[in-house]
């Protein structure tokens, strides 16, 4: 998400891969003033930010709700949680990104409309298994009556899920996890971590 311009201050509009506010001395942040890092409405806009301290990541909301979907369909649980199921479903058909991130080609960004993210749609990363694990979450809710499990999802957002699945093959037939494949492993030589493993190149890939 971008900030917007003038929000915090700042002159210029920040390429939307991020909410800015109090990750880091941006100028916005600057401009505000030092205490202006800790006002609890940057804690607010920033998921990240948390009581216990900076976060690595904002969640995996989406990932676990799929999975637990997936549980209480394959279980005769479904009458006994429906409530649960129907709630767990609104969540997951919020959470689908609707759209792609503004000029994302500009910003090497790869195409995001009809994914899903690792934890909520306000994260904009999108990624290959979570789409197909939150996707096949919905097909088995589809199948429950409404009354049980909710209504069931757009037909048109499915197709915009299966297409943002397909964009993520790679050109030898393999799936990428958040983006293809757009260089070589000769890069690997440079990354100065191995903390996280892939740094530069997304060595895991599905093979269909």
């Amino acid at each position: 998400m971008a900030t917007r311009r003038g929000q915090l201050g700042g002159r210029e509009r920040r390429p939307p891969n991020h909410i800015y506010a109090a990750g880091a001395p941006t100028p916005e942040l600057v401009s505000g003033g030092v205490r202006a890092v800790f006002l609890p409405q940057h804690v607010q806009v920033n998921h990240f930010i948390q009581s216990e301290g900076k976060n690595v990541y904002d969640g995996c909301q989406s990932w676990e709700t799929s999975f637990i979907v997936q549980a209480y369909c394959s279980t005769d649980l479904v009458n006994e949680f429906s409530q649960t199921l129907i709630k767990a479903h609104e969540f997951i058909k919020m959470s689908q990104v609707l759209e792609n991130t503004p000029d994302n080609e500009a910003y090497y960004r790869h195409r995001s409309k009809g994914s899903w993210t690792l934890s909520t749609a306000d994260n904009g990363w999108c990624v290959s298994d979570c789409t197909a694990e939150a996707l096949k979450a919905l097909l088995m809710l589809s199948k429950i009556s409404p009354d049980l499990a909710g209504d069931a999802i757009n037909g048109e957002r499915l197709y915009d899920a299966v297409d943002g699945m397909l964009s993520f093959m790679n050109k030898d037939g393999t799936f990428s996890t958040y983006e293809c494949e757009r260089t070589t492993h000769w890069l690997e030589v440079i990354k100065v971590i191995n903390q996280v493993h892939p740094s530069y190149l997304n060595h895991v890939k599905m093979l269909i």
